[in-house]
């Protein structure tokens, strides 16, 4: 299995973003989806984005609501460390927030 590092689309279209990425890198990618980038560009100014890792906004949805409203609607998963994928509304459900 090739590990690709960074923000890109897979062969399938589908987004991968490492969890360590600012949100600003992932606002600033070539491949962030427009609804991501204007739910980031809603809800978070230049400096929050910057100290916001994607691991913090998806594991706190409320911090930054348009984001975790967006990953809904583009019916996200999250790549838990097991290697295994689960939809982000089951990954919210399961984490209490």
């Amino acid at each position: 299995m090739e590990i690709v590092e960074g923000i890109h689309k897979n062969s399938e279209g589908e987004l991968s973003v490492p969890s360590t990425a600012s949100m600003d890198e992932l606002y600033c990618a070539d491949d962030c989806p427009a609804l991501l980038k204007e739910a980031i560009d809603y809800s978070a100014v230049w400096q929050v984005r910057n100290e916001t890792s994607v691991e913090k906004a998806v594991s706190a949805p409320s911090l930054l609501p348009e984001f975790t409203l967006g990953l809904l609607a583009m019916d996200a998963e999250v790549l838990l460390e097991d290697g295994s994928a689960v939809p982000f509304t089951e990954y919210v459900n399961k984490s209490g927030k």
